[in-house]
């Protein structure tokens, strides 16, 4: 086998080498390459000690010095460089209270989660596979190294992350590793918010976020999102409701907001309403979700307010009934600010049409997705038009009433959102011309 790695990074192995180390490209980047993806990070692993390495680079970062890890700079990237260790005893559920330096690489990928991350490689020497990572990878499965017991006593954290590859990589657990995973899922409970919440992130924007359902069966929802095992008891028709919010995940984008929306969109409101066109039924919603309970729970999990005002913008609209009229998909787009949130909008909605167990008939559900084929049409025409959609898009600015005797103020504002209406209903409206005219103004 042959892994084609950067020529910074075989700099740095070929300077390890030079001062008699050993030096080895180590963990996920091993583990990508042999799936043939793109690793993201080369982390390097060496029996130089930490002030070895710093003597051997000019350009060096103490990034975790007690634990053996130097960060060598290569123009203007970064490569973590960590000297072979043992670890101490694990005290806090995540981290060794003392680590200690040791010459053999086997002890150190012995301290490693999983067997397909507890790999090393270098370009002469081949592959180092204690642990049969790689024959792991062939059959698709994620396994502790040693002891799974051990492997989660350890790191509490490893039970998220054992899930987090199976997204990423479609694997499945392998059985005793399971067996002990679910032995500490209580542990959770000890690990910091700000981590927990990083790996649901990226099960739920994995290509396969339905392994969320993972997280139900196991009990860790019910550690962080309990009101999602609630959820899971109620059913529509013989239809578990959790199971429609599965369903949803597996059919919109990648987009960290609008899938933790699917996820909160059903969560504490069993009530539905419904959309009727000619007297039929075709699009039954639910009412909306708390917002303040959603704010509360991911507030709590750390979620940065960008992302999370995106979620509850979501959760605000999820349920809105739109049109097939331009003047209102117009006026949603600029509520929503930026069109590709409608767009991703019109994706939630879409997929609720399609996973949802009170569409009375297939003929309903498919007269509304025809009816939200026509709005998804008309919303792309907009944006391909470049119809006017925000007060900044005017042809007449806040100086030009200003130079026409209007004093700074309110009014100068009510006269703009007044122009903007009216150039939401008529986009072809856009001109001082006829805008002035429109506002009785010469």
């Amino acid at each position: 086998m042959n892994i084609k790695i950067p020529k910074e990074v075989h700099f740095i192995l070929g300077q390890l080498n030079k001062q008699g180390h050993e030096a080895y490209v180590v963990g996920g980047c091993v583990r990508d390459s042999l799936l043939e993806k793109e690793p993201q990070d080369w982390d390097i692993t060496t029996s130089a000690l930490p002030e070895q390495v710093k003597g051997i680079f000019s350009k060096t970062v103490d990034t975790g010095l007690e634990h053996g890890t130097v960060t060598v700079i290569r123009g203007r990237k970064s490569f973590e460089v960590t000297t072979y260790r043992i670890d101490g005893t694990y005290v806090d559920n995540r981290h060794p209270s003392s680590v200690m330096f040791t010459s053999n690489l086997a002890e150190d990928l012995r301290r490693r989660d999983f067997t397909i991350n507890a790999m090393a490689y270098h370009p002469s020497l081949g592959l180092v596979d204690p642990f049969d990572g790689r024959g792991d990878i062939h059959k698709r499965t994620i396994r502790c190294v040693g002891n799974a017991k051990a492997r989660f006593s350890e790191d509490a954290l490893r039970v998220l992350r054992a899930l987090r590859f199976c997204a990423q990589l479609d694997f499945s657990i392998d059985y005793y590793t399971k067996t002990a995973l679910k032995r500490r899922v209580s542990d959770l409970k000890e690990i910091s918010k700000e981590r927990v919440y990083s790996e649901i992130t990226k099960i739920l924007t994995s290509e396969h976020p339905e392994v969320f359902r993972k997280l139900v069966e196991y009990g860790i929802t019910k550690l962080f999102i309990p009101e999602f095992d609630e959820l899971m008891k109620e059913k529509v028709q013989e239809t578990n409701l959790g199971e429609q919010v599965f369903e949803m995940l597996k059919i919109v984008s990648p987009d960290k907001a609008l899938r933790y929306a699917v996820v909160f969109f059903s969560l504490g409101k069993p009530a539905r309403k419904q959309l009727s066109v000619d007297g039929e039924v075709i699009f039954p919603f639910y009412e909306k979700v708390s917002e303040s309970y959603a704010r509360k729970i991911l507030k709590d999990l750390t979620m940065d307010n960008n992302t999370l005002n995106k979620v509850l913008l979501f959760l605000r609209f999820h349920n809105y009934p739109l049109k097939n009229n331009d003047y209102e998909i117009r006026k949603c787009l600029h509520q929503f600010g930026k069109p590709e949130l409608f767009g991703l909008l019109l994706q939630f909605q879409e997929a609720y049409i399609y996973t949802d167990p009170l569409m009375p008939t297939a003929i309903s559900k498919e007269r509304a997705l025809t009816e939200h084929k026509k709005i998804k049409q008309l919303y792309k025409e907009i944006l391909l038009c470049k119809d006017c959609l925000h007060l900044q898009d005017l042809a007449i600015k806040g100086t030009d009433l200003l130079e026409r005797g209007f004093r700074p103020g309110k009014e100068i504002g009510m006269h703009l959102e007044k122009a903007l209406d009216f150039v939401l209903s008529n986009p072809n409206a856009n001109t001082k011309e006829e805008l002035l005219n429109y506002l009785g103004i010469e």
